[in-house]
């Protein structure tokens, strides 16, 4: 199995999740005080939905791309902010629900982070294979 079939795996499988979380939120389990927050999350879901798995998207793009040894890189770099990410999403939404405003932001907030671990996998690769291997 090479790194874009891989990549592709998670790519599918982390965005499944993504939007099972974000099902989980918005609906029956959410924390709606009123309808009309309600009708505000149900607005902003689609762009939230694209922006939570656009990390995913990008990293499987690069690996895509690369499609030797590059593309593991961005296969780990995809597994390892899947599996915090879903652990983040776990503990602010399902483990220790707070009632809190706050709380729904992690959505707009940690894929930052994601796009940020691709961004830096993505310039370590091109600096590298620049510069050549090690001799």
């Amino acid at each position: 199995m090479n790194g874009v079939r891989v990549s592709r795996f998670l790519f599918i499988g982390f965005s499944a999740l993504t939007l099972l979380v974000m099902i989980w939120v918005l609906g029956p389990f959410g924390t709606h005080k009123d309808s009309g927050s309600m009708m505000v999350s149900l607005l902003l879901s689609p762009l939230l939905l694209v922006w939570g798995i656009g990390p995913y998207a990008v990293a499987h793009r690069f690996a895509a791309e690369d499609e030797g040894r590059g593309a593991w890189l961005f296969v780990a770099i995809q597994l390892i902010a899947g599996v915090v990410i879903m652990a983040l999403y776990a503990e602010a939404f399902a483990i220790s629900p707070d009632p809190n405003v706050n709380v729904p932001l992690a959505f707009a907030i940690m894929p930052i982070y994601q796009f940020v671990g691709v961004l830096i996998g993505y310039y370590v690769l091109r600096v590298w294979r620049r510069s050549g291997p090690p001799q």
